[in-house]
Protein backbone atom coordinates (compact mmCIF):
# COMPACT_ATOMS: atom_id res chain seq x y z
CA UNK A 1 0.00 0.00 0.00
CA UNK A 2 2.83 2.40 0.92
CA UNK A 3 4.73 1.49 -2.26
CA UNK A 4 1.63 2.11 -4.33
CA UNK A 5 1.22 5.53 -2.77
CA UNK A 6 4.89 6.30 -3.46
CA UNK A 7 4.48 5.22 -7.10
CA UNK A 8 1.40 7.41 -7.49
CA UNK A 9 3.23 10.35 -5.93
CA UNK A 10 6.22 9.93 -8.24
CA UNK A 11 3.89 9.64 -11.24
CA UNK A 12 2.09 12.82 -10.14
CA UNK A 13 5.40 14.72 -9.83
CA UNK A 14 6.54 13.54 -13.26
CA UNK A 15 3.25 14.61 -14.82
CA UNK A 16 3.52 18.00 -13.11
CA UNK A 17 7.08 18.53 -14.35
CA UNK A 18 6.12 17.37 -17.85
CA UNK A 19 3.09 19.67 -18.06
CA UNK A 20 5.12 22.60 -16.76
CA UNK A 21 7.85 21.96 -19.34
CA UNK A 22 5.37 21.63 -22.20
CA UNK A 23 3.46 24.75 -21.22
CA UNK A 24 6.76 26.64 -20.99
CA UNK A 25 7.59 25.56 -24.54
CA UNK A 26 4.31 26.86 -25.90
CA UNK A 27 4.03 30.08 -23.89
CA UNK A 28 4.09 33.14 -26.14
CA UNK A 29 5.84 36.28 -25.00
CA UNK A 30 3.57 39.27 -24.39
CA UNK A 31 4.39 42.89 -25.23
CA UNK A 32 2.37 45.30 -23.11
CA UNK A 33 2.04 48.62 -24.97
CA UNK A 34 0.54 51.76 -23.40
CA UNK A 35 -0.68 53.90 -26.29
CA UNK A 36 -3.14 56.60 -27.30
CA UNK A 37 -6.56 55.65 -28.62
CA UNK A 38 -6.92 55.14 -32.39
CA UNK A 39 -3.13 55.24 -32.74
CA UNK A 40 -2.17 51.89 -34.22
CA UNK A 41 -3.44 49.87 -37.15
CA UNK A 42 -5.18 46.81 -35.65
CA UNK A 43 -4.04 44.68 -38.58
CA UNK A 44 -0.46 45.68 -37.85
CA UNK A 45 -0.85 44.26 -34.34
CA UNK A 46 -1.75 40.91 -35.89
CA UNK A 47 1.19 41.09 -38.31
CA UNK A 48 3.62 41.76 -35.47
CA UNK A 49 2.21 38.91 -33.39
CA UNK A 50 2.59 36.50 -36.30
CA UNK A 51 6.10 37.65 -37.23
CA UNK A 52 7.46 37.42 -33.67
CA UNK A 53 5.22 34.65 -32.31
CA UNK A 54 4.00 36.78 -29.45
CA UNK A 55 1.00 38.63 -28.07
CA UNK A 56 0.73 42.41 -28.34
CA UNK A 57 -1.66 43.91 -25.81
CA UNK A 58 -2.47 47.60 -26.27
CA UNK A 59 -3.71 49.56 -23.26
CA UNK A 60 -5.10 53.06 -23.78
CA UNK A 61 -4.50 56.33 -21.94
CA UNK A 62 -5.87 59.70 -23.01
CA UNK A 63 -3.23 62.11 -21.72
CA UNK A 64 0.52 62.41 -21.28
CA UNK A 65 -0.08 63.03 -17.60
CA UNK A 66 -1.83 59.66 -17.30
CA UNK A 67 1.07 57.99 -19.12
CA UNK A 68 3.42 59.42 -16.52
CA UNK A 69 1.23 58.44 -13.58
CA UNK A 70 0.97 54.84 -14.78
CA UNK A 71 4.73 54.50 -15.33
CA UNK A 72 5.58 56.26 -12.07
CA UNK A 73 3.27 53.99 -10.03
CA UNK A 74 4.81 50.84 -11.49
CA UNK A 75 1.58 48.93 -10.86
CA UNK A 76 1.67 47.57 -14.40
CA UNK A 77 5.04 46.81 -15.97
CA UNK A 78 4.55 48.22 -19.47
CA UNK A 79 7.16 47.29 -22.06
CA UNK A 80 6.49 50.23 -24.38
CA UNK A 81 4.84 53.60 -23.85
CA UNK A 82 4.06 56.38 -26.34
CA UNK A 83 4.44 59.78 -24.63
CA UNK A 84 4.97 63.15 -26.30
CA UNK A 85 8.32 64.92 -26.20
CA UNK A 86 7.78 67.01 -23.05
CA UNK A 87 6.65 63.94 -21.09
CA UNK A 88 9.74 62.07 -22.27
CA UNK A 89 11.70 64.87 -20.61
CA UNK A 90 9.83 64.38 -17.35
CA UNK A 91 10.24 60.59 -17.46
CA UNK A 92 13.94 60.96 -18.19
CA UNK A 93 14.53 63.49 -15.42
CA UNK A 94 12.80 61.16 -12.95
CA UNK A 95 14.84 58.14 -14.08
CA UNK A 96 11.89 56.11 -15.38
CA UNK A 97 13.36 55.12 -18.77
CA UNK A 98 16.03 52.81 -20.08
CA UNK A 99 18.28 53.49 -23.01
CA UNK A 100 17.54 52.01 -26.44
CA UNK A 101 20.08 49.40 -27.54
CA UNK A 102 20.47 50.14 -31.24
CA UNK A 103 22.57 46.98 -31.66
CA UNK A 104 19.29 45.08 -31.20
CA UNK A 105 17.79 46.87 -34.20
CA UNK A 106 19.02 44.81 -37.10
CA UNK A 107 17.16 46.97 -39.63
CA UNK A 108 19.88 49.57 -39.03
CA UNK A 109 23.40 49.23 -40.39
CA UNK A 110 26.50 50.02 -38.35
CA UNK A 111 28.99 48.24 -36.16
CA UNK A 112 28.44 50.30 -33.03
CA UNK A 113 25.47 51.65 -31.11
CA UNK A 114 26.38 55.21 -32.11
CA UNK A 115 26.78 54.33 -35.80
CA UNK A 116 23.34 52.74 -35.85
CA UNK A 117 21.83 55.73 -34.06
CA UNK A 118 23.30 58.08 -36.67
CA UNK A 119 22.04 55.79 -39.42
CA UNK A 120 18.56 56.04 -37.95
CA UNK A 121 18.80 59.80 -37.58
CA UNK A 122 19.67 60.10 -41.28
CA UNK A 123 16.50 58.19 -42.17
CA UNK A 124 13.95 60.36 -40.35
CA UNK A 125 12.03 63.44 -41.44
CA UNK A 126 13.59 66.91 -40.99
CA UNK A 127 10.64 68.05 -38.87
CA UNK A 128 11.46 65.26 -36.42
CA UNK A 129 15.13 66.27 -36.41
CA UNK A 130 14.13 69.83 -35.55
CA UNK A 131 12.08 68.61 -32.58
CA UNK A 132 14.83 66.23 -31.45
CA UNK A 133 17.47 68.97 -31.55
CA UNK A 134 15.21 71.34 -29.64
CA UNK A 135 14.56 68.63 -27.06
CA UNK A 136 18.26 68.00 -26.59
CA UNK A 137 19.03 71.70 -26.14
CA UNK A 138 16.10 72.08 -23.75
CA UNK A 139 17.36 69.20 -21.61
CA UNK A 140 20.75 70.91 -21.28
CA UNK A 141 19.02 74.04 -19.95
CA UNK A 142 16.89 71.97 -17.57
CA UNK A 143 19.95 70.11 -16.28
CA UNK A 144 21.52 73.41 -15.29
CA UNK A 145 18.36 74.57 -13.52
CA UNK A 146 17.44 71.25 -11.89
CA UNK A 147 21.05 70.23 -11.25
CA UNK A 148 21.38 66.83 -12.90
CA UNK A 149 24.12 65.50 -15.18
CA UNK A 150 23.39 65.59 -18.87
CA UNK A 151 25.75 64.53 -21.67
CA UNK A 152 24.62 67.11 -24.20
CA UNK A 153 27.34 66.24 -26.71
CA UNK A 154 25.97 62.72 -26.97
CA UNK A 155 22.34 63.85 -27.60
CA UNK A 156 21.57 61.68 -24.61
CA UNK A 157 17.79 61.99 -24.31
CA UNK A 158 17.40 61.03 -27.96
CA UNK A 159 18.91 57.65 -27.10
CA UNK A 160 15.95 57.00 -24.78
CA UNK A 161 13.12 57.27 -27.27
CA UNK A 162 12.26 56.42 -30.86
CA UNK A 163 9.83 58.76 -32.70
CA UNK A 164 6.56 57.04 -33.65
CA UNK A 165 4.51 59.80 -35.34
CA UNK A 166 4.89 63.55 -35.46
CA UNK A 167 3.06 66.65 -36.56
CA UNK A 168 1.84 70.10 -35.62
CA UNK A 169 -1.07 71.69 -33.81
CA UNK A 170 -3.58 73.80 -35.65
CA UNK A 171 -7.22 74.79 -35.93
CA UNK A 172 -9.65 72.22 -37.28
CA UNK A 173 -12.67 73.96 -38.76
CA UNK A 174 -16.05 73.30 -40.32
CA UNK A 175 -16.17 74.38 -43.98
CA UNK A 176 -19.95 74.67 -43.84
CA UNK A 177 -19.61 77.66 -41.53
CA UNK A 178 -19.55 80.67 -43.89
CA UNK A 179 -17.14 82.53 -41.59
CA UNK A 180 -14.33 80.25 -42.73
CA UNK A 181 -15.26 79.48 -46.32
CA UNK A 182 -18.04 81.72 -47.62
CA UNK A 183 -17.82 80.65 -51.24
CA UNK A 184 -19.35 77.17 -51.19
CA UNK A 185 -21.90 75.58 -53.49
CA UNK A 186 -23.68 72.24 -53.79
CA UNK A 187 -24.05 70.02 -56.83
CA UNK A 188 -27.32 68.72 -58.28
CA UNK A 189 -27.37 65.87 -55.77
CA UNK A 190 -26.97 68.28 -52.87
CA UNK A 191 -23.35 67.27 -52.24
CA UNK A 192 -21.01 69.89 -50.79
CA UNK A 193 -18.55 71.45 -53.25
CA UNK A 194 -15.96 74.03 -52.23
CA UNK A 195 -15.32 76.80 -54.75
CA UNK A 196 -11.94 77.44 -53.17
CA UNK A 197 -9.51 74.77 -54.51
CA UNK A 198 -7.71 74.30 -51.21
CA UNK A 199 -10.75 75.02 -49.08
CA UNK A 200 -8.50 77.31 -47.04
CA UNK A 201 -10.20 79.54 -44.45
CA UNK A 202 -9.46 83.04 -45.73
CA UNK A 203 -10.16 84.83 -42.45
CA UNK A 204 -7.64 82.65 -40.62
CA UNK A 205 -4.95 83.30 -43.22
CA UNK A 206 -5.30 87.08 -43.37
CA UNK A 207 -2.22 88.65 -41.76
CA UNK A 208 -1.66 85.37 -39.92
CA UNK A 209 -4.63 86.11 -37.69
CA UNK A 210 -5.52 82.50 -36.90
CA UNK A 211 -4.75 82.64 -33.17
CA UNK A 212 -6.33 86.10 -32.88
CA UNK A 213 -9.53 84.76 -34.43
CA UNK A 214 -9.61 81.70 -32.21
CA UNK A 215 -8.97 83.56 -28.95
CA UNK A 216 -11.31 86.45 -29.84
CA UNK A 217 -8.95 89.38 -30.19
CA UNK A 218 -11.14 92.50 -30.47
CA UNK A 219 -8.32 94.42 -32.18
CA UNK A 220 -9.36 92.63 -35.37
CA UNK A 221 -11.80 94.33 -37.73
CA UNK A 222 -15.34 93.35 -36.84
CA UNK A 223 -15.78 91.27 -40.00
CA UNK A 224 -12.72 89.19 -39.01
CA UNK A 225 -13.92 88.48 -35.48
CA UNK A 226 -15.29 85.00 -34.90
CA UNK A 227 -18.78 85.48 -33.40
CA UNK A 228 -18.99 84.67 -29.70
CA UNK A 229 -21.82 82.21 -30.33
CA UNK A 230 -19.59 80.07 -32.59
CA UNK A 231 -19.30 76.48 -31.38
CA UNK A 232 -15.66 76.33 -30.26
CA UNK A 233 -13.75 73.32 -28.93
CA UNK A 234 -10.69 73.46 -26.65
CA UNK A 235 -8.10 70.72 -26.12
CA UNK A 236 -8.52 69.39 -22.59
CA UNK A 237 -4.84 69.37 -21.72
CA UNK A 238 -3.70 72.40 -19.78
CA UNK A 239 -0.14 72.02 -21.09
CA UNK A 240 -1.35 72.07 -24.70
CA UNK A 241 -3.84 74.86 -24.17
CA UNK A 242 -1.34 77.05 -22.35
CA UNK A 243 1.02 76.48 -25.27
CA UNK A 244 -1.63 77.64 -27.74
CA UNK A 245 -2.44 80.74 -25.69
CA UNK A 246 1.22 81.65 -25.33
CA UNK A 247 1.87 81.09 -29.03
CA UNK A 248 -0.77 83.75 -29.60
CA UNK A 249 0.34 85.96 -26.71
CA UNK A 250 4.14 85.65 -26.82
CA UNK A 251 4.99 83.51 -29.90
CA UNK A 252 6.44 80.83 -27.62
CA UNK A 253 4.48 77.98 -25.96
CA UNK A 254 7.10 77.55 -23.23
CA UNK A 255 7.28 80.96 -21.52
CA UNK A 256 7.11 81.27 -17.73
CA UNK A 257 3.78 80.40 -16.14
CA UNK A 258 4.24 82.81 -13.21
CA UNK A 259 4.96 85.72 -15.56
CA UNK A 260 1.98 84.98 -17.81
CA UNK A 261 -0.67 83.39 -15.60
CA UNK A 262 -2.89 86.47 -15.46
CA UNK A 263 -2.69 86.91 -19.23
CA UNK A 264 -3.57 83.22 -19.65
CA UNK A 265 -6.64 83.60 -17.41
CA UNK A 266 -7.83 86.70 -19.27
CA UNK A 267 -7.39 85.23 -22.74
CA UNK A 268 -9.17 81.92 -22.08
CA UNK A 269 -12.08 83.72 -20.37
CA UNK A 270 -12.96 85.76 -23.47
CA UNK A 271 -15.34 83.16 -24.85
CA UNK A 272 -17.46 80.21 -23.77
CA UNK A 273 -16.08 76.91 -25.07
CA UNK A 274 -18.75 74.44 -26.06
CA UNK A 275 -16.50 71.46 -25.43
CA UNK A 276 -13.23 70.61 -23.71
CA UNK A 277 -12.05 67.30 -25.13
CA UNK A 278 -9.43 65.16 -26.81
CA UNK A 279 -10.34 62.74 -29.61
CA UNK A 280 -13.95 63.91 -29.28
CA UNK A 281 -13.04 67.27 -30.85
CA UNK A 282 -12.25 65.82 -34.26
CA UNK A 283 -15.51 63.87 -34.25
CA UNK A 284 -17.37 67.03 -33.21
CA UNK A 285 -15.98 69.01 -36.15
CA UNK A 286 -16.58 66.19 -38.63
CA UNK A 287 -20.21 65.87 -37.51
CA UNK A 288 -20.68 69.69 -37.51
CA UNK A 289 -21.38 69.81 -33.78
CA UNK A 290 -18.38 72.14 -33.51
CA UNK A 291 -17.25 74.91 -35.85
CA UNK A 292 -13.60 75.21 -34.85
CA UNK A 293 -11.28 73.48 -32.41
CA UNK A 294 -7.65 73.66 -31.37
CA UNK A 295 -6.33 70.17 -32.08
CA UNK A 296 -3.58 68.04 -33.55
CA UNK A 297 -3.43 68.41 -37.34
CA UNK A 298 -3.16 64.62 -37.41
CA UNK A 299 -6.55 64.31 -35.72
CA UNK A 300 -8.07 66.15 -38.65
CA UNK A 301 -6.29 63.90 -41.15
CA UNK A 302 -7.66 60.87 -39.34
CA UNK A 303 -11.20 62.07 -40.04
CA UNK A 304 -10.26 63.15 -43.57
CA UNK A 305 -9.11 59.59 -44.30
CA UNK A 306 -12.48 58.23 -43.20
CA UNK A 307 -14.22 60.73 -45.47
CA UNK A 308 -12.02 59.70 -48.41
CA UNK A 309 -12.84 56.05 -47.74
CA UNK A 310 -16.49 57.08 -48.03
CA UNK A 311 -15.75 58.25 -51.58
CA UNK A 312 -15.12 61.97 -51.05
CA UNK A 313 -12.35 63.81 -52.85
CA UNK A 314 -10.06 65.79 -50.59
CA UNK A 315 -11.34 69.16 -51.81
CA UNK A 316 -14.94 68.16 -51.09
CA UNK A 317 -14.40 67.03 -47.51
CA UNK A 318 -16.61 69.27 -45.34
CA UNK A 319 -13.90 70.09 -42.79
CA UNK A 320 -10.18 70.58 -42.67
CA UNK A 321 -7.34 71.98 -40.57
CA UNK A 322 -5.38 75.18 -40.84
CA UNK A 323 -1.83 75.30 -39.49
CA UNK A 324 -0.75 78.83 -38.55
CA UNK A 325 2.71 79.87 -39.70
CA UNK A 326 3.79 79.93 -36.04
CA UNK A 327 2.48 76.96 -34.13
CA UNK A 328 3.45 74.07 -31.90
CA UNK A 329 5.04 70.83 -33.10
CA UNK A 330 4.98 67.46 -31.39
CA UNK A 331 6.51 64.04 -31.69
CA UNK A 332 5.00 60.99 -30.02
CA UNK A 333 7.71 58.50 -29.23
CA UNK A 334 8.29 54.93 -28.14
CA UNK A 335 10.05 54.58 -24.80
CA UNK A 336 10.97 51.54 -22.71
CA UNK A 337 10.25 51.97 -18.96
CA UNK A 338 12.89 50.97 -16.45
CA UNK A 339 10.69 48.15 -15.11
CA UNK A 340 9.79 46.67 -18.51
CA UNK A 341 9.75 42.86 -18.47
CA UNK A 342 10.13 42.17 -22.17
CA UNK A 343 12.88 44.52 -23.27
CA UNK A 344 13.97 42.39 -26.22
CA UNK A 345 10.40 42.24 -27.52
CA UNK A 346 10.12 46.03 -27.17
CA UNK A 347 13.20 46.34 -29.39
CA UNK A 348 11.61 43.85 -31.80
CA UNK A 349 8.63 46.19 -32.17
CA UNK A 350 10.93 49.13 -32.86
CA UNK A 351 12.82 47.04 -35.39
CA UNK A 352 9.52 46.03 -36.98
CA UNK A 353 8.57 49.69 -37.51
CA UNK A 354 11.94 50.47 -39.10
CA UNK A 355 10.72 48.45 -42.09
CA UNK A 356 9.13 51.07 -44.33
CA UNK A 357 6.48 48.62 -45.54
CA UNK A 358 5.12 47.89 -42.06
CA UNK A 359 5.34 51.57 -41.15
CA UNK A 360 3.47 52.47 -44.35
CA UNK A 361 0.77 49.96 -43.41
CA UNK A 362 0.50 51.46 -39.94
CA UNK A 363 0.40 55.01 -41.31
CA UNK A 364 -2.40 54.05 -43.68
CA UNK A 365 -4.88 54.12 -40.78
CA UNK A 366 -3.29 56.88 -38.71
CA UNK A 367 -3.67 60.53 -39.67
CA UNK A 368 -0.24 61.73 -38.58
CA UNK A 369 2.93 62.35 -40.54
CA UNK A 370 5.28 59.36 -40.84
CA UNK A 371 8.66 59.51 -39.16
CA UNK A 372 10.62 57.76 -41.93
CA UNK A 373 11.49 59.65 -45.11
CA UNK A 374 11.03 56.42 -47.05
CA UNK A 375 7.39 56.11 -45.89
CA UNK A 376 6.67 59.75 -46.72
CA UNK A 377 8.11 59.13 -50.19
CA UNK A 378 5.92 56.05 -50.65
CA UNK A 379 2.83 58.15 -49.88
CA UNK A 380 3.88 60.97 -52.21
CA UNK A 381 4.66 58.50 -55.01
CA UNK A 382 1.39 56.65 -54.36
CA UNK A 383 3.29 53.39 -53.92
CA UNK A 384 2.36 50.18 -52.12
CA UNK A 385 4.46 47.45 -50.49
CA UNK A 386 5.68 44.78 -52.88
CA UNK A 387 2.94 42.18 -53.27
CA UNK A 388 5.32 39.20 -53.30
CA UNK A 389 7.55 40.33 -50.42
CA UNK A 390 4.83 41.82 -48.20
CA UNK A 391 1.58 40.08 -49.14
CA UNK A 392 -0.01 40.89 -45.77
CA UNK A 393 0.61 44.63 -46.25
CA UNK A 394 -0.39 44.75 -49.89
CA UNK A 395 -3.78 46.24 -50.79
CA UNK A 396 -5.21 45.27 -54.17
CA UNK A 397 -4.94 48.28 -56.46
CA UNK A 398 -8.48 48.49 -57.75
CA UNK A 399 -10.24 51.74 -58.60
CA UNK A 400 -11.13 52.46 -54.97
CA UNK A 401 -7.57 51.88 -53.81
CA UNK A 402 -6.10 54.16 -56.48
CA UNK A 403 -8.63 56.83 -55.53
CA UNK A 404 -7.67 56.44 -51.88
CA UNK A 405 -3.90 56.62 -52.45
CA UNK A 406 -4.21 59.69 -54.67
CA UNK A 407 -6.24 61.62 -52.11
CA UNK A 408 -4.09 60.33 -49.25
CA UNK A 409 -1.09 61.80 -51.06
CA UNK A 410 -2.86 65.13 -51.55
CA UNK A 411 -3.84 65.29 -47.87
CA UNK A 412 -0.33 64.55 -46.57
CA UNK A 413 1.34 66.84 -49.07
CA UNK A 414 -1.05 69.69 -48.27
CA UNK A 415 -0.73 69.34 -44.51
CA UNK A 416 2.99 68.48 -44.29
CA UNK A 417 4.59 70.07 -47.38
CA UNK A 418 8.20 69.25 -46.58
CA UNK A 419 9.67 68.19 -49.91
CA UNK A 420 11.01 70.53 -52.58
CA UNK A 421 10.06 68.59 -55.70
CA UNK A 422 12.35 70.68 -57.90
CA UNK A 423 15.45 69.08 -56.42
CA UNK A 424 14.13 66.40 -54.07
CA UNK A 425 15.36 68.17 -50.96
CA UNK A 426 13.52 67.92 -47.67
CA UNK A 427 12.69 71.23 -46.07
CA UNK A 428 10.66 72.45 -43.12
CA UNK A 429 8.22 75.18 -44.03
CA UNK A 430 6.31 75.57 -40.77
CA UNK A 431 7.71 77.02 -37.58
CA UNK A 432 6.89 74.26 -35.12
CA UNK A 433 7.99 74.72 -31.52
CA UNK A 434 7.76 71.62 -29.32
CA UNK A 435 6.56 71.73 -25.73
CA UNK A 436 9.02 71.79 -22.84
CA UNK A 437 8.79 70.16 -19.45
CA UNK A 438 6.83 72.06 -16.76
CA UNK A 439 6.97 71.43 -13.02
CA UNK A 440 3.86 70.00 -11.32
CA UNK A 441 3.36 73.29 -9.48
CA UNK A 442 2.97 75.10 -12.83
CA UNK A 443 0.54 72.48 -14.13
CA UNK A 444 -1.60 72.90 -10.99
CA UNK A 445 -1.78 76.68 -11.48
CA UNK A 446 -2.90 76.21 -15.10
CA UNK A 447 -5.39 73.51 -14.13
CA UNK A 448 -7.00 75.78 -11.55
CA UNK A 449 -7.28 78.58 -14.10
CA UNK A 450 -8.91 76.30 -16.69
CA UNK A 451 -11.29 74.78 -14.13
CA UNK A 452 -12.46 78.26 -13.15
CA UNK A 453 -13.27 78.99 -16.80
CA UNK A 454 -15.09 75.68 -17.21
CA UNK A 455 -17.32 76.31 -14.23
CA UNK A 456 -17.91 80.03 -14.78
Amino acid sequence: MVKSIKKLFILFVLLLISSTFLSGCTTRRTLLFLNWGEYINDDLVTLFEEKYNCNLIVDIADSNELFYAKIKSGTTAYDLVCPAEYMVEKMYINDLLQEIDYMKLDALSGNTNEERYQNYRDSIMPGVIQIEDYLNDDMLKLSQVLNFDYDHARSEINHYHMPYFWGTFGLMYNKLNPFFVDNNTYDSDGKFVSNIPDGEPDKLQEDNNAWKVYFFDDSLPEESQLPLDTKVGAYDSVRFFYGAVMTYHASDPNVSVDDNLEAFKEIISRRKYKEWGGDSLKHGIASHNLDIAFAYTGDCLDMVYLSILDGNKLEDVEFYTYTPSVTMAHVDTLVIPKNARHVDLAHDFMNFLLDKNYSWYNNRDIGYCPVLKSVYDMILNEESPNKDEYPTCYVEEDEDELFWKHNWRLAIEKTFPVVDHANGDYTSVKTGIPFSYFENSDIKKLTNAVNNVKTS
